[in-house]
Parts: C-alpha cells; structure tokens; sequence
C-alpha cells in the first residue's frame, strides 16, 4: 500500500524526500537493487546528503558490490563521522580506514593539511590505534594547529609511550605532556582514577 501511493506520487513530483523514503522501504524489504536506483535518484538531487550516501553504502554492501560501499563510506564519513554506526562489517571498516588513510597521505603531499587532518580523525573514530594519532598530530602540526596537534600527539603517547621519539619538537612534545598532565587532573578531579 505504502510502496504503491509512494510510486504514484513520484510520477507527479520527483523530490528528494520521496527517493530518499521509497529507498528506505525497499532496503527494509531486502529488495536492494531497488533501493539502489532510487538512492541514486536522491543523490541526484542532493549531491551533499552525507545520510543517503551511508545508506547507499550499506545497500551496495548487502548486494556484494564491497568496493563502492567503502568509496561511499569514505565521502559519507568525512562530512559526517557520527555515520560510522552504519559501518556493520570488521573486513569493510578496516577498508574504509585504510582508504581515509591513503587519501590523507595523498592530501598531505599537495600541502592540504587541514583536509588531511579530517580525513584520519574520521579513520581515529573507526580505529583507534596510537600510530594514527600520530599521523593526525603530524597532519595538524602542518597546518600549523599546534594544539590540535597536542591532543592528537596526547592520545597517541597514551596509548603509546614509545611514540614520544617520533615526535620531533621539543615544544610539541611539552605540549602533548601538558595535555596529558591536564588530562589526568580531570580524570582524578572526577574520580578516574585509572
């Protein structure tokens, strides 16, 4: 019935609401391939839905299509990193970090640092290892964001005291022990203790 009035309304008004909602009831059917058209259809009309193309990703997963899911991921998750629920497989999520990663790397060489930065915060919230931190630190400190940088080089010395060599100024790495000295005055002042 649903399905049926849905159709109906979009041979007279062909809108992005409409696309985005019959998508979603063919993908609560299981009928992907259907979805998959008029997910298109909505992304015609909004380029930018990060929210679509999560979905559309997770479409493309279920029909086997593993490449495009994680591409989709990718442009899903850097302007929406909360989307990362969306994200059900170990396999594909560790693809999709590897391509943020990559990307970022290539985004460093031509000195877009600060969109090299965003890219491996989005691969942080998928996988936290230490050795990202650090990349996300050195993309920061790039951009000449010296306390982004801190933070970032924080987190990574946290998880990874070793790391500290890798960090080269002695400033920087003041700056990450005074982030870790604030840190743990919180976590005491609210009683983490460990």
């Amino acid at each position: 019935g649903a399905e049926k009035r849905l159709l109906l309304a979009g041979n007279f008004h062909e809108s992005f609401k409409l696309f985005q909602t019959l998508a979603r009831c063919y993908d609560r059917q299981e009928r992907w391939e259907a979805a998959l058209v008029l997910y298109r259809k909505a992304l015609q009309r909004r380029p930018r839905d990060h929210r679509v193309k999560a979905e559309m990703a997770r479409a493309y997963m279920r029909v086997g299509k593993e490449d495009l899911a994680v591409k989709l991921f990718c442009e899903a998750l850097v302007g929406a990193p909360k989307l990362r629920s969306f994200i059900d497989s170990k396999k594909v999520r560790t693809k999709v970090v590897d391509k943020l990663v990559a990307r970022a790397r290539r985004l460093s060489e031509s000195e877009r640092h600060v969109d090299a930065a965003a890219h491996l915060k989005v691969a942080v919230a998928l996988d936290a290892k230490p050795e990202l931190f650090l990349e996300v630190g050195n993309a920061y400190l790039h951009a000449n964001d010296v306390k982004d940088a801190a933070r970032a080089f924080a987190l990574a010395i946290r998880e990874k005291p070793s790391l500290i060599d890798e960090i080269r100024r002695p400033s920087i790495r003041v700056a990450a022990g005074r982030e870790l000295f604030d840190r743990g005055v919180d976590a005491y002042k609210e009683g983490v203790y460990d």
